[in-house]
């Protein structure tokens, strides 16, 4: 859970594959992966990674992935 979260900033917002609610924050997100996390029996693959610099110290990263 830790490497998971860890790919997050401690206030960053989440909108979960599983679930229509966006999370906010380290512990929302916790909540979220402790029930997704045990459902993902493979690897996953990221199809296509996108990065948006949205200045000097903040940026977006999004994309697809498959889960195997």
């Amino acid at each position: 859970m830790a490497g998971v979260l860890g790919q997050y900033h401690f206030d960053g917002i989440l909108w979960p594959t599983l679930s229509h609610s966006l999370r906010g924050g380290s512990e929302e997100m916790r909540s979220y992966f402790h029930d997704f996390l045990p459902k993902i029996n493979g690897p996953v693959r990221w199809d296509q990674c996108v990065f948006q610099s949205i200045s000097n110290t903040h940026c977006v990263w999004s994309g697809t992935y498959t889960f195997s």
